[in-house]
């Protein structure tokens, strides 16, 4: 089985189990419309599936690992080699490089993206208003491993089974069928002001969580499956109160002070 290639805030690595329990038995076509770093398809490793996600660069990644993850393994060695030179400069050069620097080498710009992954801070993925990258250094002297071979390689033999988009979930309304499953994990509802909220410049919000609440209408209506993951907050409770909700406890692993760290309430949220 193959494993997420990426660190990702809010990876449901450690609800891969919980969310897979609630399967529905028999489905069609499945769908992740808000990929991130892909624990639960990963998991899975349905060959009659959909992964998709909004941010260009991680869609790159993910298509480069499918294409040619050598091409992305010498580059991430030559980005080690200066790395240990001098951490520090090193990393902020990069970071400051943009997607479209690299938009003539897509496998320059892959390595780029996971070896930033892995020595950034707790491999929180953020980009600011002007859509670049933004996380601090985590300070690691020496380059960590960035990659492990051998999933690597099992990442790109299944990735080369699937479809691959780069789109709005709201792309995907009158393309999923009866007896499809969907699963979405979006940016979450906010708890308190220092939450967490967007991964991008576009800042999903109340109305971001609206439309998905009327998206799953739509799949809901059309005879498919849906489960959304989202905080436990009232919010979100109340806009799919007419849902089946469940809730479940995940450790919060980013917070940048160690104390607000811990197990905090999420919903799964289902229409079967």
């Amino acid at each position: 089985m193959a494993k997420p290639i990426l660190k990702w805030a809010g990876g449901k690595t450690q609800l891969i189990k919980v969310i897979n329990n609630e399967f529905p038995k028999g489905y069609n076509k499945y769908f992740e419309l808000f990929l991130g770093g892909g624990a639960l398809v990963l998991y899975n490793e349905n060959e009659n599936a959909l992964i998709n996600d909004i941010d260009e660069e991680i869609i790159n990644l993910y298509k480069c690992v499918r294409e040619n993850y050598a091409k992305i393994i010498d580059n991430i060695e030559l980005f080690r080699i200066e790395y240990n030179k001098n951490p520090k400069a090193f990393y902020y050069k990069l970071r400051e490089y943009s997607d479209e620097d690299f938009s003539k080498d897509i496998f320059l710009n892959a390595a780029r993206t996971l070896f930033l992954n892995k020595t950034c801070f707790n491999g929180l993925y953020r980009k600011n208003a002007n859509n670049k990258f933004n996380v601090p250094w985590n300070k690691s002297e020496i380059a960590p491993q960035i990659y492990d071979i051998e999933n690597i390689k099992k990442v790109s033999e299944y990735l080369n089974k699937i479809e691959i988009t780069n789109e709005s979930f709201e792309y995907f309304k009158n393309k999923i069928k009866k007896d499809d499953l969907v699963y979405l994990d979006p940016p979450y509802d906010k708890i308190n002001k220092n939450t967490f909220e967007s991964y991008n410049k576009d800042s999903f919000g109340k109305e971001g969580q609206i439309a998905l609440r009327d998206f799953c209408n739509y799949i809901d209506g059309v005879g498919a499956y849906f489960i959304v993951s989202n905080h436990d907050t009232d919010f979100i409770k109340e806009i799919y109160k007419e849902y089946n909700i469940k809730i479940v406890k995940a450790s919060r692993m980013i917070n940048s002070k160690s104390e607000n760290r811990g197990k905090i309430n999420e919903v799964l949220i289902k229409n079967f």
